[in-house]
């Protein structure tokens, strides 16, 4: 076990003033009371040195301190429920034994991949008894538990009471048979309307229906026994609380873990602002990024290999005609769905489907053979597993995957790793638009290469700047 350190005395200043910027980042312990808090709790401030300073929620509950009732940490942004967000991602190296990661990961953030898991697993399930009508059962095998014997044994023991013992008696909701319903907490600013619109822009046609101030969607995900479900999202924003309302279908209940983890990387709520502008302005960014640029969300995709279908139909072609395409692919290769908004009819498109498709079902459609060809072997290298479009994933390893198969050039690589990996410092160099922002009205006075040297101080948030020098270029031909 770690043994807790005393805060830091500038987190200290953004607990005692409940800085929402630091909202995840850290977790404060409290010895007097034996629980945890974000920074953001709203109850009395403890005594400073009743204080100790925790990195992740789960370095907290090893060093025996519960989760506060009253802030909630389950519900701070960068809390994830299922592995693939996991901050030890970055430590797992094939060639390292078990014994070797543990240590390492132990080393960096004081709890082994297990023990951060295990967490995780805990305050998703704290979270659903909490805020949803779900059974007991149902709460604990979407919280990843194998058994309901197992899930109260390890619930009583951490927090010394029993799930039923947490959720309070509250009347019947009948709308919690059709929805589900949570939120989804960032660190402002947050524009959501022009993340809206960026994603308005590329919507899939039934699968996706966006307004100025909704985002809604059908998704097919794998259940834990291998069976895939169907349901429907819908997300709206609530500025006042600094959070976003996320309402999920019955049907993806089984999956409720993947939908918020997917969530949360779509809308890009685990975004640090604040830390983001000062690297981008420390690197000499182009024009006012703290009046134009700061809050931006890098959106991401709820399912990689749509997204990456979408990339390729864009390619060399304008917003407003690869919809026109996506439209048409939509057409003939998604399923049917019918469910409660009557806006979605369709599901998302399948790599399995597309892998067995000919080239011809796909050209007939207006799209270019190569093309075509590119989209089919994207599918048959996501269907025997050896392209991996998700969080998580190695970026630079799926750039060169998807740059190998041809028809497919490094924008288009880049631009899939930036939305369907979430990756941070993904940075399409030969992408005209970007060109002109960094160049003014003459893209040809700067090449690729250049575009590339200029980044460099950007890292790790170029993506960031990416969005953020599309909407110069876009505000300025408008």
């Amino acid at each position: 076990m770690k043994t807790p350190q005393p805060i830091p005395e500038h987190l200290l200043k953004a607990f005692y003033a409940r800085d929402r910027r630091y909202d995840g980042v850290f977790f404060t312990g409290v010895t007097s009371t034996g629980v945890y808090c974000r920074p953001v709790c709203r109850a009395r401030k403890p005594k400073r040195e009743n204080c100790v300073f925790f990195n992740t929620a789960a370095e907290a509950e090893l060093a025996d301190f519960r989760p506060c009732l009253l802030c909630r940490p389950e519900l701070a942004p960068g809390v994830s429920g299922v592995a693939p967000n996991s901050p030890f991602v970055e430590l797992e190296d094939q060639t390292l034994g078990e014994r070797q990661q543990r240590r390492n990961s132990k080393q960096a953030f004081g709890v082994t991949p297990k023990q951060w898991q295990r967490t995780q697993n805990l305050l998703l399930a704290k979270r659903l008894l909490t805020d949803t009508e779900m059974s007991v059962t149902d709460v604990a095998f979407a919280a990843g538990f194998s058994s309901v014997r197992r899930f109260n044994d390890v619930f009583k023991q951490r927090y010394q009471l029993t799930p039923t013992g947490l959720r309070k008696t509250k009347a019947q909701n009948p709308e919690q048979k059709d929805w589900l319903r949570l939120t989804l907490n960032y660190r402002p600013p947050y524009r959501w309307q022009e993340l809206l619109a960026f994603l308005a822009s590329r919507q899939i046609y039934g699968v996706e229906h966006i307004t100025d101030h909704s985002f809604a969607r059908s998704l097919a995900l794998v259940n834990r026994d291998g069976s895939t479900v169907h349901g429907e999202i819908k997300v709206t924003h609530n500025e006042a609380k600094h959070q976003l309302a996320l309402a999920v279908s019955a049907g993806l209940h089984p999956v409720i873990a993947t939908v918020i983890d997917q969530a949360k990387q779509v809308f890009d709520t685990q975004a640090q602002p604040q830390l983001i502008a000062e690297n981008l302005m420390a690197g000499k960014i182009p024009g006012n990024f703290s009046d134009k640029g700061l809050g931006l969300r890098v959106p991401g995709s709820f399912a990689g290999f749509e997204l990456a279908v979408r990339a390729v139909l864009g390619q060399q072609i304008t917003v407003k005609a690869a919809a026109t395409l996506s439209r048409r692919f939509c057409d003939r290769f998604c399923q049917p769905y019918q469910g409660i908004q009557p806006e979605l009819t369709r599901l998302p498109v399948s790599a399995d489907v597309i892998a067995h498709a000919h080239v011809d079902d796909i050209a007939s459609l207006g799209i270019i053979a190569r093309r075509a060809e590119a989209i089919i072997a994207i599918a048959q290298q996501v269907c025997s597993g050896q392209l991996v479009l998700a969080p998580g994933a190695d970026a630079e390893a799926v750039i060169n995957q998807l740059q190998a198969i041809k028809g497919i050039g490094p924008w288009t690589a880049n631009y899939v790793a930036l939305r369907a990996l979430a990756w941070p410092d993904a940075f399409p160099k030969e992408d005209i638009v970007l060109r002109k922002a960094l160049a003014g009205a003459d893209a040809t006075t700067q090449t690729a290469k250049q575009a590339e040297a200029l980044s460099q101080p950007w890292r790790p948030w170029r993506s960031y700047a990416c969005l953020y020098l599309w909407k110069i270029a876009h505000d300025q031909s408008v």
